[in-house]
């Protein structure tokens, strides 16, 4: 049997290598117990949905919170709470974050 046309080719990104849990999944992923091969496609598997539900996609997950900054510095615009700054803070560092994935994915 010849390989599915409509599935895309499996690519790592090395925009994951950035994420916090990355390293850890790929420790609790790999099987040692297992043929390379296997573990590999295993490990592929995992990667794949992983991808999807963890990850997301970065150029959603960057809209989304520059949504949410702005909602943030509309409410501060009116009255500045620790609360406020501290939320704009957390935005601020989890968008360098994502668009330090972006850049990685753009090359």
């Amino acid at each position: 049997m010849g390989a599915n046309p409509a599935r895309r080719p499996f690519r790592f990104e090395a925009a994951w290598l950035q994420h916090e849990g990355f390293k850890d999944l790929l420790s609790a992923s790999w099987n040692r117990d297992i043929r390379t091969q296997e573990a590999l496609s295993m490990l592929r598997r995992t990667l794949q949905m992983w991808n999807k539900e963890v990850f997301g996609d970065v150029h959603k997950r960057k809209d989304e919170l520059l949504c949410k900054i702005k909602t943030v510095q509309d409410q501060l615009d009116l009255l500045q709470t620790d609360d406020l700054l501290i939320q704009e803070s957390v935005l601020l560092k989890e968008l360098d974050v994502v668009l330090e994935q972006e850049e990685v994915l753009w090359f």
